[in-house]
């Protein structure tokens, strides 16, 4: 029986316990013993039992978990842990194991769900993430409201994740390469020739690409690619929506409203210069007819030319006006530009400089 009394844990110690030979040791315990690998574990149990055993653990010698390993790492050598753990608790403690890279030497993890980490570990604990073995996802979210992020090709990377604000993911690669689906707030993101992958973007507005164009993804009642699609289709109808979207969407973007639009819109005498007019009567009835696809009744186009007339409008209020009712819905402007097809796939563009 090996005297724990007097255990020596290297190589050097009893011979009945770490002899590596065939022969019989030399206290006749008579029978062949293998130098065998003690975990921290067993180390910490033995001393718990009183044994004067040390508790350094060699290179490779030790595996378990997250806690057990920041649980000791003055006991630990260097490249002298691996962890198996879940998905959860490693990314909880990324920073820390981080911090503590020398001492590990692999990460496996024991189920298959996302690592959720942010952006900004993404790219402060990449030493960390290098050290998990086999295949893995990483779940990004944004730090920060308003996130401009630039997401290199990183096969590890299966969704991300925007807070508040304007959010816009970059992409290295030109957008032919990609194939873009939307539902709601979602986009699935494929990259059929580069080395992206699939990934699936949450609540982000914005996809710039490397070849210089943009997608605009928000296409929902309230956001501000809808409001800039309803205001152009409003102003000069739905065929001008590829011609004026590059600039609408750089000031809806920059937190104008309609009616600041609207404004801007008139006192560039952009409907005017379209319709080759400036009458009252010609400016109600394209504008009626880009909202409700067909031509105003006598009695609607007399009652908004009066209000121009007399005040009640200007032409700035009145076209925010009309903005705000295609924007609930009034109208057949949805259909004329394609809503439905804008909300599931977005709208390529070349953004102003």
């Amino acid at each position: 029986m090996t005297n724990l009394n007097n255990f020596d844990a290297t190589a050097n110690g009893d011979p009945i316990d770490w002899a590596s030979t065939v022969k019989g040791d030399s206290f006749g315990g008579g029978f062949p013993g293998t130098v065998d690998k003690l975990t921290n574990t067993d180390l910490l149990v033995l001393q718990a039992m009183g044994y004067d055993v040390p508790s350094a653990i060699g290179p490779s010698q030790s595996s378990g978990s997250v806690a057990l390993f920041l649980a000791n790492l003055n006991n630990i050598a260097t490249a002298g842990f691996s962890i198996s753990d879940t998905s959860t608790n490693v990314a909880t403690n990324l920073d820390t194991l981080e911090q503590n890279l020398a001492k590990l030497s692999g990460i496996a993890l024991t189920d298959n769900n996302a690592l959720a980490i942010t952006s900004t570990q993404l790219g402060n604990d990449a030493s960390v993430l290098g050290r998990i073995g086999g295949t893995y996802a990483l779940g990004i979210t944004l730090s920060a409201n308003s996130t401009i992020f630039n997401a290199s090709p990183n096969e590890h990377i299966a969704s991300i994740t925007g807070l508040g604000g304007l959010n816009t993911v970059v992409y290295s690669e030109p957008s032919i390469n990609f194939n873009v689906s939307i539902s709601g707030n979602t986009t699935t993101v494929v990259d059929n020739v580069g080395s992206y992958g699939a990934e699936t973007i949450n609540q982000i507005q914005r996809i710039n690409f490397s070849d210089g164009t943009a997608l605009a993804l928000d296409f929902q009642q309230g956001q501000n690619s809808y409001s800039t699609v309803m205001m152009i289709g409003t102003a000069f109808g739905a065929s001008k929506i590829s011609t004026y979207f590059a600039p609408g969407i750089s000031l809806y973007d920059a937190g104008q409203t309609n009616t600041q639009l609207a404004s801007t819109i008139e006192q560039l005498g952009l409907i005017e210069s379209q319709i080759g007019s400036t009458n009252n009567k010609a400016w109600v009835d394209f504008v009626y007819q880009n909202v409700v696809g067909v031509a105003p009744d006598v009695l609607t186009e007399a009652v908004y030319v009066g209000d121009l007339n007399n005040g009640t409008y200007t032409k700035a209020t009145l076209l925010a006006f009309a903005a705000g009712v295609a924007d609930v819905g009034g109208g057949t402007l949805a259909s004329q530009i394609g809503l439905v097809g804008l909300q599931a796939h977005g709208l390529s563009y070349t953004p102003v400089a």
